[in-house]
């Protein structure tokens, strides 16, 4: 009887270390794809945010391209700080953090990484091949003449559309046109966001209220035309991205897009003030 009790022992012995190298061997082939992927996801939903994607489409896309391969128990948390994905898999958790950058906004990119994901949930592409795609996502952007160009278009009509004349659409076309040349200019030196906001909502007005002077505008056309001058600078998609944070419970992100938005604003304000300031006391004397 003893010694079918110690070879009981031995063979339940013999059977654990055979499972436990069986684990091991199992995890020694997940954990670098586990890795791997979420070093996708985390890629993913860096570009995601630097493009100005909300919140929401950032946590929801990651998730869906976590659970098309196959790894249901996904969180992703985004912070004004942080992007954090963690996955669950056998009782072990997974996870990697990365620190956010720069927010600008870039609908072409974003357009692009969510057709990826829509691949993805096709299975087109293997994981290798998504992470491939993602590298190959590049920063498309309008050469600075086109944005300069546009811009005085969209003032001149932004004049019409308010009541101003013939004269009035023109000087916001000269005013807006070159406060953008002066905001890409500040931008390309990589000086504070608020403050190129500031130098932008004086020098539009600036020049858009010397050209009213110059060529005899009433004041209600000259105010017509700085205010369209500084129409660039108005921030409405922060504005509506946090708003939209708001409503769909993530508060960090809500708030901080929109105190964003509002110290802009204030930056905006603080130059037209100035602005008008100056004009009316060294040019409309």
């Amino acid at each position: 009887m003893q010694i079918l009790g110690e070879s009981a022992v031995l063979d339940a012995t013999l059977k654990r270390q055979e499972l436990e190298l069986n684990n091991k061997a199992h995890e020694d082939v997940v954990a670098p794809k586990l890795e791997f992927l979420l070093q996708v996801l985390l890629e993913i939903a860096f570009r995601l945010y630097t493009c100005s994607a909300e919140t929401r489409l950032i946590v929801m896309t990651t998730e869906r391209i976590a659970k098309s391969y196959g790894y249901q128990e996904v969180q992703v948390g985004v912070s004004p700080e942080f992007i954090f994905v963690c996955i669950e898999h056998q009782g072990k958790l997974y996870s990697h953090t990365r620190k956010t950058g720069p927010i600008g906004i870039n609908m072409s990119r974003l357009a692009e990484l969510t057709g990826i994901c829509l691949a993805v949930e096709r299975h087109e592409l293997t994981l290798e091949e998504t992470y491939k795609r993602v590298q190959g996502v590049k920063n498309f952007s309008y050469g600075s003449l086109t944005l300069t160009l546009a811009i005085a278009a969209s003032t001149f009509a932004f004049g019409f559309l308010n009541g101003g004349d013939l004269r009035v659409c023109v000087c916001g076309f000269v005013a807006g046109g070159l406060n953008m040349a002066i905001r890409l200019m500040l931008s390309r030196i990589h000086l504070f966001p608020m403050f190129v906001f500031g130098c932008c909502g004086f020098c539009g007005p600036l020049i858009a209220g010397i050209l009213a002077y110059a060529f005899g505008f009433s004041k209600a056309d000259g105010g017509l035309s700085m205010m369209i001058s500084v129409l660039l600078l108005v921030p409405g998609f922060p504005f509506v991205n946090g708003v939209l944070d708001l409503f769909k419970g993530y508060y960090s992100m809500g708030i901080l897009r929109l105190v964003n938005t509002m110290i802009l604003l204030l930056a905006v304000s603080v130059g037209f003030t100035l602005a008008l300031n100056f004009l009316m006391h060294f040019v409309a004397k």
